[in-house]
């Protein structure tokens, strides 16, 4: 029996990504997003950390004072590289990376510890896609 609800969701779904109905980068970067909410982010890689790791800001900005650390479930795409833009759904942690080491059983670098210390808020993306390749000079 097919679910009309569960497909006309769906197709709202897409429906909104492709009108580019996103939450805003910033908005989970500045703590104004509740641990565990889902959201879906669209913006641009600033710097690729590691295979699972990297920051991200809203697209368009100029400022790099709203960064978002984005940990991956999974590896990174092979190909992402800074500036790139993605799209990115997960889950909002605001919580030390010591928890999220434990959490998720992950064992971070000690180099990326030093980077990550101080933030206190992540985004644990369940999927990562590139949506636009920042054309190499």
């Amino acid at each position: 029996m097919k679910k009309p609800g569960l497909l006309l969701s769906f197709g709202l779904f897409a429906f909104a990504l492709a009108l580019g109905c996103t939450d805003e980068v910033e908005d989970v970067a500045e703590g104004d997003a509740t641990t565990g909410e889902v959201k879906t982010l669209t913006g641009e890689v600033v710097a690729v950390i590691d295979a699972r790791t990297f920051t991200m800001k809203d697209e368009h900005k100029w400022l790099e004072d709203d960064l978002l650390t984005v940990v991956s479930k999974t590896d990174l795409p092979f190909d992402l590289n800074d500036e790139d833009e993605i799209t990115v759904t997960g889950t909002v942690q605001n919580v030390a990376y010591t928890e999220i080491e434990s959490g998720y059983d992950w064992d971070f670098d000690p180099v990326i510890e030093a980077e990550l210390e101080e933030i206190r808020g992540f985004f644990i993306a369940d999927s990562v896609v590139v949506t636009e390749h920042e054309d190499a000079d």
